[in-house]
């Protein structure tokens, strides 16, 4: 795959979740995460920073680094 079609999809992921923002929730909680209790969070990919402000949320003790290479 190459640069524009994974920016091109990151676009189209990231239009989705702004414009149905349950949909964000429910991935959350499709992943189970609420069951984990990790001590550093990496959220690779991380867009607009809404899963990294959750993730900070959900795991308030855990070290959180975002990184998005398309930025």
């Amino acid at each position: 795959m190459n640069n524009e079609f994974n920016n091109q999809r990151a676009r189209m992921y990231h239009a989705a979740m702004c414009a149905y923002p349950l949909a964000r929730e429910e991935e959350i909680h499709a992943f189970g995460l609420k069951r984990f209790n990790p001590n550093v969070v990496l959220d690779f990919g991380a867009g607009d920073g809404y899963l990294t402000k959750r993730l900070a949320e959900l795991f308030p003790g855990a070290q959180i680094y975002a990184a998005d290479p398309s930025t």
